[in-house]
């Protein structure tokens, strides 16, 4: 039991190793986020389209508060000529400029027209606006993941008067790191909230082998120390049921964003000297670049849409746009937007990023249906001049 103990440690020790990355969030984190975000944008587009076309149906409806004689047979066909009217708009966006049509159904078009577009436009500001917020919230869960270390230590020295977590030379090191400090003041992360969750872990500690073996051996070894702070933090905290559930109401996302977090919290304390401030991992390599290549890439995917969907199109063979998978769609829109509007991103970088998310969001069988797609736009854009390279985008661009 014992060997299977220290195998166990030593496993914990030997991930953090290899699996420590420098930041929670890279372009391949972030597209898909986007790719998230700009499905969220069709489900809400869908919506405001049903919702103009309920506008267009009572618009027509007999009025019962007034007197003047009304034909409930032209006020369907009202209802039908602009129903036609907007749904043939919104699938060509080319206006009927029949003269012939009755004069009820242009102002009726307009006004629903107006909203339609007024409503999407909402949509899409608030969308971006959780989707800056969705990435941001990593970094919260990360800290929070942190300071739960010497809270817990302290929780449970106040309540059974052992000392052991508290005394971790590592946990010290969290516990007295006034950035962490400020970060979670500032960021209202509230670690008073969770007496259940705490209730539960130290439960979990208590009984664990693992544990007891760490107080037995009252070791002083560095490395034994780090060993034992990386496996309370992965094993006991971060695998702790209630406190998995607590991160999953916060963070819709928590079950894509959970390897980044965990990782970049071990990776912490992997490169923690003893008694010395430790730096907290950044968000990203730079924050502000990666928010205007998030901001960028989500609204030109959803501004240039109509121009996107035909150019695809003809590359469909035997199929229609309409007929695709939505994130299928979406994949191949937001790579095609890459492609043409990213000139410092390599062509083939963008085309197995999609791939790879496709492998993630798809099916292995949609994953080859869109290569082959971006296969034949790639070669395409490439022979007509529409892709423009520039600096790092010049990579392995032949």
């Amino acid at each position: 039991m014992k060997q299977k103990n220290l195998r166990k440690l030593k496993k914990i020790a030997n991930f953090a190793k290899s699996s420590f990355t420098k930041y929670m969030i890279n372009r391949s984190i972030i597209r898909g986020k986007v790719l998230q975000q700009l499905y969220a944008y069709e489900i809400c587009k869908s919506a405001n389209l049903e919702l103009a076309k309920e506008a267009i149906i009572t618009h027509f409806k007999p009025n019962l508060n007034t007197m003047e004689p009304q034909d409930p047979n032209r006020l369907e066909g009202l209802t039908k000529l602009t129903l036609l009217h907007f749904e043939e708009y919104i699938r060509t966006f080319i206006k009927n400029t029949n003269d012939d049509l009755p004069k009820e159904v242009l102002p009726c078009f307009e006004r629903t027209l107006k909203n339609f577009n007024n409503d999407n436009s909402k949509d899409k500001l608030n969308i971006l606006k959780i989707l800056f917020q969705e990435c941001e919230k990593i970094y919260n869960l990360y800290l929070f993941s942190l300071a739960l270390l010497p809270k817990i230590g302290q929780i449970l020295f106040e309540a059974k008067k052992i000392d052991t977590i508290k005394k971790n030379i590592f946990i010290q090191c969290i516990e007295n790191h006034s950035e962490l400090e400020q970060k979670i003041i500032k960021n209202q992360i509230n670690l008073d909230e969770s007496e259940i969750i705490y209730t539960s872990i130290i439960t979990n500690l208590l009984n664990d082998e693992v544990y007891k073996m760490y107080v037995l051996a009252k070791s002083d070894s560095i490395d034994k120390e780090r060993e034992f702070a990386l496996y309370f933090l992965k094993t006991i905290v971060l695998k702790n049921e209630s406190l998995l559930d607590f991160f999953d109401e916060l963070d819709y996302n928590w079950s894509s964003n959970k390897v980044a977090i965990k990782d970049m919290a071990a990776g912490t304390i992997k490169a923690m000297k003893p008694n010395e401030q430790f730096e907290l991992s950044p968000l990203s390599k730079n924050w502000d670049e990666d928010k205007v290549f998030l901001k960028s890439l989500f609204l030109t995917c959803i501004n240039n849409n109509r121009e996107s969907e035909e150019f695809i199109t003809p590359h469909l063979i035997n199929w229609e746009l309409g007929r695709l998978v939505t994130i299928d769609a979406i994949l191949i829109k937001m790579c095609l937007t890459e492609m043409i509007e990213f000139s410092n991103i390599p062509t083939k970088v963008s085309i197995n990023e999609y791939l790879d998310i496709s492998k993630k969001y798809s099916s292995e069988k949609s994953s080859k249906f869109i290569n082959g797609v971006l296969d034949k736009i790639s070669k395409e854009l490439t022979e007509s001049g529409k892709i423009k390279k520039s600096g790092r985008g010049l990579i392995d661009n032949r």
